[in-house]
């Protein structure tokens, strides 16, 4: 245990997170399937699931602040002056608290007048939920600090700490456990807060460690080119809210138990860029910062298209094949107690198409990530507001022409158009970084799993009528078994261990 939260390689960091964050998604994914039991798609759930998607729509804005910006500096400040990196660092804790400390305010004296100007839910329908709105904006404060804290410890490289996210699922599973029937919803509300406080704690404690010193309250001069690439940054981050937020809303009044669809559809394509790629993509951003401090071109590069495979070999294949099965998978996951037929067709409905966003985020997040590294924010900004104005105007004007559900489609046609201008981007930019590379890999790796696909496609047509678990099964094991045959050829498994 004492080395688990000590500086460590890479390569095991990646290892770590990885492994952490399966299991918080596995803890988390039974925390869905008992509430889905329990309580179905309804206006309750709608609420609350849309509570916590406008907590995520928060925590975006913190986060891009905290990789694109923050990190990448203090890593830069790290190499010259620890002391100085390490007041950077205190400074940021400080206004993180004080921002907390205004969103609580905001929940304790106006939460159902946020959740109206936020939503197009009804007022009496959020004044039955003030509570779960109130502790909802606590939960938002506490978890700025966390993502925060958490950010600073990847940049000392105690990646071991990604093992204290397991206490994000595990305590709201336990409180949903013992006391979900008797209070309701708001018992993963409570379980939150908990692990957000013990996180806390926990990684004040760690840092201070290694560190040598507690977060003290502290002043540095911030340069221009730090202001730029923030207020760049965020204006992009603030983009991102609205184009998170816009689809959602308009969702919101077509109909009782679409936004719940939603959510199980995005638990379902959010588990695997949460479990992997944005676990390795943090992990990555760090090693492309020190990097780019050191100007090691050919090394940046290496670890630019490393970073891309490695997340493209386990996507694809699950991409591609849970695309196929959808159906099956969503009933075995889902079909249960309240959880009708009708919620089951709206889910595939949406994950369908919403799956192949999954394969796409992950380029798009490595070139993030080289581009914050190589401290690019403010040049890349015109770019970012044109594919995010493109993504919006379509949300806007499609939506509510062609239902809810063609904001899964939209979704995936942003991102594709945003691969294109990014292409623009980084001929100009940052023509040295391998870009076009890492599609050609994507294509070659689509191919192949398409191949491997056909036999499994075809067993299911010909199995008779069996659980939904043996279907995915006997078909999955014949589509690894042909795409381990067909990676083994082109010596893929060689080329995964090299790694970064």
């Amino acid at each position: 245990m004492g080395t688990l939260f000590k500086p460590t390689s890479y390569r095991k960091g990646a290892a770590w997170a990885v492994a952490a964050t399966f299991l918080w998604k596995l803890i988390s994914f039974a925390s869905a399937l008992l509430m889905a039991a329990l309580f179905g798609a309804t206006y309750k759930t709608d609420v609350y699931f849309y509570l916590i998607m406008l907590i995520g729509f928060g925590l975006t804005f913190a986060n891009r602040l905290n990789s694109t910006v923050l990190i990448p500096e203090a890593l830069f400040l790290q190499q010259k002056d620890p002391a100085q990196a390490h007041r950077f660092v205190s400074m940021w804790f400080y206004l993180y608290l004080v921002c907390g400390i205004l969103i609580v305010a905001g929940g304790i004296f106006i939460p159902v007048q946020l959740g109206c100007f936020f939503s197009r839910f009804q007022p009496q329908e959020l004044q039955a939920e003030q509570l779960l709105l109130t502790l909802g904006f606590l939960l938002f404060a506490l978890q700025l600090l966390t993502y925060y804290l958490q950010s600073v410890a990847e940049m000392y490289k105690l990646f071991g700490t990604a093992w204290l996210g397991v206490l994000n699922a595990l305590c709201p599973f336990l409180w949903l456990l013992g006391a979900g029937r008797e209070i309701g919803l708001i018992a993963m509300v409570y379980g939150f807060l908990s692990a957000n406080v013990l996180q806390i704690v926990a990684l004040l404690l760690l840092l201070k460690q290694e560190t040598g010193k507690f977060f003290l309250p502290a002043w540095v001069h911030l340069p221009k080119r730090i202001k730029q690439n923030a207020l760049s940054g965020q204006v992009l981050a603030v983009f991102e809210i609205i184009n998170s937020l816009v689809p959602v809303y308009l969702i919101s009044s077509m109909g009782a138990g679409m936004i719940s669809a939603l959510n199980y559809c995005r638990q379902l394509t959010d588990s695997p860029t949460e479990i992997l790629t944005n676990r390795v993509v943090n992990i990555s951003k760090i090693a492309l910062t020190e990097d780019a401090a050191k100007q090691t071109e050919e090394k940046f590069n290496q670890t630019f298209l490393a970073s891309n495979f490695i997340l493209l070999f386990f996507l694809t294949p699950l991409v591609i094949f849970s695309c196929y099965f959808a159906k099956d998978i969503v009933s075995l996951f889902f079909e249960r107690g309240n959880f009708t037929g009708k919620a089951v067709q709206d889910t595939v409905s949406f994950l369908r198409p919403f799956i192949f966003t999954v394969l796409l985020l992950a380029p798009a997040m490595i070139q993030g990530a080289a581009v914050a590294a190589m401290r690019k924010i403010k040049e890349n900004f015109p770019f970012s507001v044109v594919s995010s104005l493109i993504f919006l105007s379509g949300v806007w004007f499609l939506v509510p022409r062609y239902g809810a559900f063609s904001f899964a489609y939209i979704s995936v046609a942003g991102l594709v158009i945003s691969a294109l201008i990014n292409g623009i981007f980084f001929r100009r930019y940052l023509p040295s970084v391998p870009f076009f590379k890492m599609y050609a890999d994507t294509g070659v790796l689509i191919l192949l799993n398409l191949i491997s696909l056909i036999p499994a496609a075809w067993l299911r047509t010909k199995l008779p009528v069996l659980p939904y678990y043996w279907t995915i099964f006997v078909c999955g094991i014949v589509y690894v078994g042909i795409l381990a045959v067909l990676y083994n050829n082109r010596k893929y498994w060689k080329r995964l261990t090299e790694g970064f």
